[in-house]
């Protein structure tokens, strides 16, 4: 049974939904990656002025600027999958602030060598030390 009126929809009906929600997918898709390739997600490192700047991520609306002089180190965290796929972990690139608890994620892979090469890079960059650690 169907829910509109309680009969089966005709083809063309089904044919035309179909197709609004492949073109709207569509359009979706196309949008975000503009996004993404305009830059707008981007991680920006001002060497001159000492300068982590965050742009704002794919669904938080704000950014943040961090100086070289208020982090304490760049991680790599393995966290372990709650799922019952827990033979893949995700690994991510973190900045540890001086004054906060909760790390800062930057990106999240499930390649340890892309991961760890991005942080010794990043922590190289900013002058602070590479660190390890696992979280669940």
């Amino acid at each position: 049974m169907f829910v509109v009126g309680g009969t089966t929809p005709s083809v063309s009906l089904v044919a035309r939904s179909w197709a609004i929600i492949l073109a709207l997918a569509f359009a979706f898709s196309i949008n975000l990656n503009f996004r993404i390739l305009s830059g707008r997600y981007d991680l920006i490192i001002d060497s001159a002025a000492a300068l982590l700047i965050l742009l704002p991520k794919l669904f938080h609306k704000e950014g943040k600027r961090i100086s070289f002089t208020e982090l304490d180190a760049v991680l790599v965290l393995r966290i372990e999958s709650s799922s019952e796929d827990a033979s893949c972990p995700r690994w991510v690139s973190a900045l540890q602030l001086k004054d906060s608890g909760k790390p800062v994620r930057l990106i999240e892979l499930l390649s340890r060598e892309r991961t760890e090469s991005f942080a010794e890079w990043l922590a190289k960059k900013s002058g602070v030390p590479l660190a390890f650690r696992e979280e669940i």
